[in-house]
């Protein structure tokens, strides 16, 4: 059993985690500890990049540049959308203009 365990350490520690490997195996020599720390600080920066970047691009379409909807969930505002009722007939959505019938 402990041979086995010892084999799926050096195994883990080689092609999972290369830079575990000893310094003469290739490897950095890292500890399970260190390790841990390197993978936690990867994760924040990721995050940190994909905060930075929803933020930006949320202020970026909040610029008045972009046609913001006087009316949400109404797409007439942006498509032409079909009518419900019958085929061939026109219908007013409640403004000065018709929708056109797709």
């Amino acid at each position: 059993e402990m041979c086995i365990r010892d084999r799926y350490q050096r195994r883990v520690r080689g092609e999972v985690f290369p830079a575990r490997k000893s310094e003469e195996d290739g490897g950095e020599g890292r500890t399970a500890s260190e390790q841990a720390w390197y993978q936690l600080a990867t994760l924040l920066v990721s995050l940190g990049i994909g905060i930075v970047g929803g933020l930006i691009t949320g202020t970026i379409l909040n610029l008045p540049l972009f046609k913001k909807p006087s009316q949400v969930f109404d797409d007439a505002e942006f498509w032409e959308v079909p009518k419900e009722g019958v085929p061939g007939e026109s219908v007013s959505n409640g403004r000065d203009h018709e929708m056109k019938q797709i």
